[in-house]
């Protein structure tokens, strides 16, 4: 297949020139496509071995962590990448998603808010903000957040049933009757 041909191509590159750091970053990306897990560990360790201030490799190490459930070393991970590259949204969505699954919420509420300020059209940011205002039980700030999340991705059906979950527990007459439009015109 096409990636096995890439990984292939990219090694034979590695081979040449060992401390090739982008020929193995993008080894290690076509090894998580393929859920080679092991595999991009081990490449960005390497990276990492040779240049402690890859961001893109600490990245990669918190996104890997992640995916094997280690919240913490995952959440180091990325405030690591992100004392090199604060203005990374996908590595701020990530610190801020290991944070929420360990139920830290006004903290994850920090970095999905500097991941929007980063890409504010980042609609995933946008909705995880609004779990974790949710959460903390900011509900004006949650319907905020799913309301601009369902602007800028109208399809989404699970905007209704956040917006939905939230609307009477809102104390903000304006932001209740914008969510309630919000809702008005999904039902149509």
């Amino acid at each position: 297949d096409s990636l096995g041909s890439a990984v292939g191509i990219l090694q034979r590159a590695i081979d040449i020139k060992a401390d090739y750091t982008e020929a193995i970053e993008k080894m290690a990306r076509i090894y998580m496509g393929l859920d080679r897990y092991e595999q991009a560990y081990e490449c960005y360790e390497k990276i990492v071995k040779t240049n402690k201030k890859h961001a893109g490799a600490l990245s990669g190490l918190g996104q890997l962590c992640q995916i094997k459930g280690d919240m913490g070393m995952a959440t180091s991970y990325f405030k690591q990448s992100l004392r090199i590259d604060k203005n990374d949204a996908k590595t701020n969505c990530g610190c801020a998603n290991t944070l929420f699954a360990s139920n830290q919420y006004a903290e994850s509420a920090e970095y999905y808010r500097k991941a929007i300020q980063i890409s504010p059209e980042y609609v995933e940011a946008h909705i995880k903000l609004g779990h974790a205002y949710f959460q903390i039980s900011d509900f004006d700030e949650a319907a905020k957040s799913y309301t601009k999340g369902a602007i800028l991705d109208p399809t989404l059906e699970e905007l209704s049933t956040y917006l939905r979950n939230v609307v009477e527990n809102i104390s903000d007459a304006s932001v209740r009757y914008e969510v309630r439009q919000i809702l008005e015109k999904r039902i149509q």
